[in-house]
């Protein structure tokens, strides 16, 4: 085996570890998506016409977001997700998606939204994967019967290591910051950089793991530290005070290329190291 396709191997064994080892390591690794060409379509101030405009995070975050995917996939959206950025803001907003109102925007009506409306422009191109606090069935913007969990999210408290893992697939990642009584705030996030220096597979203060985002109130890029008090407890942030990331939701298409890629790649490198460990023996 020539000592270039060594190498090869090599990368492609360091990159499945660090896919299947959550926890495993301590060195810093960042994942940073290319927003560049991101020319703040859209923002919660070009919403003024509407008296919810203020109150429209959620839906501005997941436009964005399904920006990128057509961006980056464009042979799997083809320019049909999002036609006019602003009036399809508006459209996501309305009662037939994310019943966007003066109290914000629930979880439940976002992640109903968001693939109700990605079902509707794009059908059978986009496969859904979440985390979130439980919502309940009692609470204004608990379950109902008619938007009832879906079997895509699971409750609890939204994890690091899932944000960082659907970046590093590709994916889009939207998550909602909750704050005491206050209404959710929703990000779209671009990035994750960590360094879990005990390897405990905690966020600790002290470790100052940052994440990457793009608030819908400017469309500027910006980032927060995260951190965690103990194994298991909710991420916070100090994008404002008392703020605890809440949800966080990915969308990629279906087949995922880059999954697929990495799928294919990581075979053909255990194959080919089984072959060149059999010649050895």
């Amino acid at each position: 085996m020539k000592p270039r396709f060594q190498g090869r191997v090599a990368l492609l064994g360091l990159a499945m570890f660090l896919w299947l080892s959550p926890a495993s390591y301590a060195a810093l690794y960042q994942v940073q998506e290319d927003y560049s060409w991101f020319e703040r379509n859209v923002t919660l101030p070009q919403l003024n016409q509407e008296p919810e405009a203020t109150h429209g995070s959620g839906p501005v975050a997941a436009i964005i977001s399904f920006m990128y995917l057509q961006h980056r996939y464009p042979e799997v959206y083809q320019e049909q997700l999002v036609i006019h950025p602003i009036a399809d803001t508006i459209l996501l907003a309305s009662s037939t998606y994310m019943n966007t109102g003066i109290w914000g925007t629930w979880v439940r009506d976002f992640v109903w939204g968001a693939n109700l409306f990605t079902d509707a422009r794009v059908p059978g191109t986009t496969v859904y994967l979440g985390q979130a606090v439980p919502q309940g069935n009692q609470s204004p913007g608990g379950w109902t019967a008619e938007r009832y969990k879906p079997s895509w999210l699971t409750e609890g408290n939204p994890t690091w290591w899932f944000i960082f893992e659907q970046l590093c697939q590709g994916k889009n990642v939207e998550i909602s910051l909750g704050s005491g009584s206050a209404e959710p705030y929703f990000l779209t996030a671009t990035g994750m950089s960590f360094d879990d220096l005990d390897n405990n597979g905690v966020m600790a203060s002290e470790e100052q793991a940052v994440l990457y985002y793009i608030d819908p109130a400017s469309g500027l890029s910006g980032s927060a530290y995260i951190w965690q008090t103990g194994a298991g407890e909710l991420l916070q942030t100090d994008f404002a005070p008392g703020c605890c990331i809440t949800m966080a939701v990915a969308e990629g298409p279906v087949p995922l290329p880059s999954t697929l890629l990495l799928v294919g790649s990581g075979g053909l490198g255990l194959l080919a190291f089984r072959r060149r460990s059999r010649k050895l023996h």
